[in-house]
């Protein structure tokens, strides 16, 4: 659910999931907080005490398939409140003991359903949804003071979803929290050909930032490689590239990472040299890959 902490990160699972059965997850005004909530509220207050600050990762392109409004809609099928808010391309026929249920997944895979867009981003339903859990993570209590709220977002494949909706959505944010920070993961253009996305033309109308995975390239070509290594000057080279697409504020706002869950750790990146950063990296797809930590000469690279 996006509107709620999962109740496994609280203290009381059970008592959670009967706080989930008396609302209506359709309609704001159901909803309540949960004892994992509460703790989360009670993480970011901590934090900002200790002048840290918290993101969180909105998905927004599709949800699971385990989604209390996908649920509906395998249940109801054309019955469903929420039909619009996937991309169904045939309902099932009830008359025949085949199950005809067809919708589109984030890039073919049946248990990360799309929510449907149109030429302005996400459609109505799931929009509205979005709005309301901005609201609800960004100012907890509703008073108009942001203290009590996360401070920003991590935004999930933001290239699959239209640029206007993000428009929209740095709206929401940025009237609750002018200084809410947006990170778009924002990446390969072309990933058949290790083409990233110049990220220029989103920054200030969509986001704060984006995810750094050109940086991550560089470190991985100037320290992972062996046979294919960049020296200093092709290092430096690099960055040059992105400080001259870039504007200066936004090289400095960028999320700048090594790695992340998306991609093999360092220490596997140092481990297995001389591929594309984000290809070759399991050993599913690439049977000389090593499962294994890395040696001494290694580990100095790390």
């Amino acid at each position: 659910m996006y509107h709620h902490v999962d109740n496994n990160f609280g203290p009381d699972p059970a008592g959670d999931r009967a706080i989930w059965a008396q609302e209506d997850p359709g309609d704001p005004a159901t909803w309540q907080w949960t004892a994992a909530d509460s703790l989360f509220l009670e993480l970011i207050a901590q934090c900002h005490q200790r002048g840290m600050r918290i993101i969180i990762d909105g998905v927004f392109n599709h949800t699971g398939n385990t989604f209390w409004a996908f649920r509906d809609l395998q249940e109801k099928q054309e019955a469903s409140a929420y039909k619009d808010w996937y991309i169904v391309h045939r309902f099932d026929d009830p008359a025949t003991a085949e199950n005809e249920f067809r919708y589109e997944g984030w890039v073919g895979v049946e248990t990360l359903p799309e929510i449907r867009e149109d030429e302005n981003g996400l459609v109505t339903g799931p929009r509205e949804h979005v709005h309301a859990i901005v609201q609800r993570w960004m100012d907890p209590n509703g008073d108009g003071d942001p203290s009590d709220g996360i401070d920003g977002w991590r935004l999930d494949v933001s290239e699959m979803v239209d640029v206007d909706f993000w428009k929209e959505f740095r709206q929401w944010v940025k009237e609750i929290n002018p200084d809410g920070y947006i990170t778009g993961e924002y990446w390969w253009e072309d990933y058949g050909h290790n083409v990233m996305h110049n990220a220029a033309d989103r920054f200030d109308i969509a986001f704060d930032a984006v995810m750094n995975y050109r940086l991550a390239r560089a470190m991985y070509q100037f320290i992972g490689n062996r046979e294919k290594q960049i020296d200093a000057r092709g290092f430096a080279d690099s960055l040059q590239n992105q400080y001259r697409e870039y504007p200066w504020e936004r090289v400095l706002t960028c999320q700048n990472l090594l790695c992340s869950h998306d991609v093999d750790r360092f220490s596997s990146q140092v481990v297995n040299p001389d591929r594309w950063i984000d290809h070759a990296a399991d050993p599913y797809g690439n049977p000389d890959y090593q499962l294994r930590a890395p040696n001494a000469e290694e580990w100095q690279k790390v």
